[in-house]
């Protein structure tokens, strides 16, 4: 039963508790992202950017996406993939932190920064490509497809029942 949850999941090579932990990380690391940009309009709001001022923020971020996807891949053969996805991860900690501290339109744009190392589905990509080989390559990495649309999904329904609960 474990090595077919295993293939399932995508590990030719390693344990059951490796795979899974990559599918959790990566959903709990969407779970955290959509939550994030649904927060964020309104962190803007609070600084008071206007509509041009937001959309200059949300091109920052895809621009150091966009440059850090090339440095995180390369990061990745030097490093390893998991240095790399346990780099994905405290890039989103620390942006997310520093967004929920911002008061000021500046540390909005501070803290978009870490973005350029926020690469949690490559991070998985290369691990789940480590653990896996051949015809199961293929699906293994289609199947962390499913475990990021988890937490795309879970995010933003637990933050839309976020207001009922009292702070």
């Amino acid at each position: 039963m474990g090595d077919t949850i295993r293939v399932w999941f995508g590990g030719d090579e390693g344990s059951l508790a490796a795979v899974l932990t990559v599918h959790a990380s990566l959903a709990i690391y969407a779970f955290c992202y959509q939550i994030s940009a649904v927060v964020l309009p309104y962190l803007a709001e609070e600084v008071h950017m206007d509509t041009v001022q937001y959309g200059g923020l949300i091109a920052t971020f895809c621009g150091l996406q966009f440059v850090g996807g090339v440095l995180f891949g390369r990061a990745g053969d030097i490093f390893g993939s998991k240095t790399m996805m346990v780099v994905a991860h405290v890039s989103a900690l620390v942006s997310y932190l520093m967004m929920s501290l911002s008061s000021t339109q500046l540390g909005l744009y501070l803290s978009e920064i870490p973005g350029l190392l926020q690469h949690g589905m490559q991070g998985s990509n290369m691990l789940i490509a480590h653990m896996s080989s051949g015809q199961q390559r293929i699906k293994a990495l289609g199947r962390l497809g499913f475990s990021y649309g988890i937490g795309a999904v879970l995010g933003p329904l637990v933050c839309s029942h976020m207001d009922m609960v009292a702070i």
